[in-house]
């Protein structure tokens, strides 16, 4: 048996078995606390320490007072990036500094599903200003991933698929077709979600990434319609979701903050500056 293999199909059964501690709390807010406090748990033994984990909102430099934005349960953000303390608990992150958000779901319903896809959606809208020079991936520019890590659901994986294509068809999201050239397609951008763990049940993802599945090349390129792949599963999941994040941060380090916009902001006014000999 695979060493990595082995030791991630363990703590898939350790985090699903954790849950069911947690399903013992008498108050929803309480289990769901202790889930995400698994997934957090699992992120910090096993991502470098170019990454932060914090809990928050998203901004950029056009944020205002009092906007509507969504908090998210774990925000992956570049350490050597600020982030905003409105208190010791509750903390907002400069859009060019997040690499990865993942909400967490006890048990994943259609409604629950069409929230994070909405939330994903905002976030990717917003103004983000960030370069990475030295980019080892080479083949997917560097922005936001949103991810979503559920412990359960009453439907099957092919289920929660078909709930996927009909949100983001009703949201009018990804229903461009695919680019039919398989490197272009590694280019390709989800306007919505990028990747769905269902623990113990299988995984589903945006397939816009150079890594090894037993479609072939000439298949992608002859249906550039399909924008996913499904995967049924007991195992393997969580090792695909640490491989998936492994791709995203690679180069993570190199990146540099434009801040002209947020320098605009404190500028708009001639009378705020003077200039004399």
């Amino acid at each position: 048996m695979n060493l990595l293999v082995e030791h991630f199909s363990a703590i898939e059964k350790l985090l699903l078995a954790k849950s069911r501690i947690a399903a013992n709390s008498g108050h929803p807010l309480h289990k769901g606390n202790a889930r995400e406090d698994f997934i957090r748990e699992f992120l910090a033994d096993h991502i470098g320490s170019s990454v932060r984990i914090g809990t928050g909102e998203i901004i950029s430099h056009d944020s205002n007072v009092g906007d509507d934005r969504n908090q998210f349960d774990v925000v992956l953000y570049n350490a050597s990036f600020p982030k905003i303390n409105y208190s010791s608990s509750v903390h907002a992150f400069l859009v060019e500094s997040v690499n990865t958000t993942i909400e967490v779901k006890s048990t994943l319903d259609k409604k629950g599903l069409e929230q994070a896809i909405k939330a994903a959606s905002r976030v990717k809208s917003l103004d983000r200003n960030v370069a990475r020079p030295l980019n080892p991936q080479a083949t997917v520019p560097p922005r936001i991933y949103n991810f979503l890590v559920a412990y359960d659901c009453n439907v099957s994986v092919d289920a929660v698929y078909k709930w996927w294509a009909e949100i983001d068809k009703t949201l009018s999201l990804n229903q461009d077709s695919m680019p039919s050239d398989f490197y272009q397609r590694n280019k390709a951008i989800s306007q919505s979600l990028d990747f769905i763990v269902i623990l113990g049940k299988g995984a589903i993802y945006f397939d816009n990434l150079p890594v090894g599945v037993p479609i072939t090349k000439e298949q992608k390129e002859s249906h550039p319609e399909n924008r996913r792949l499904v995967r049924c599963q007991e195992s393997n999941n969580i090792y695909l979701l640490f491989l998936y994040l492994v791709e995203q941060i690679k180069g993570i380090e190199c990146d540099q903050i434009d801040l002209y916009k947020y320098y605009e902001k404190i500028y708009q006014s001639n009378r705020s500056i003077n200039w004399e000999e």
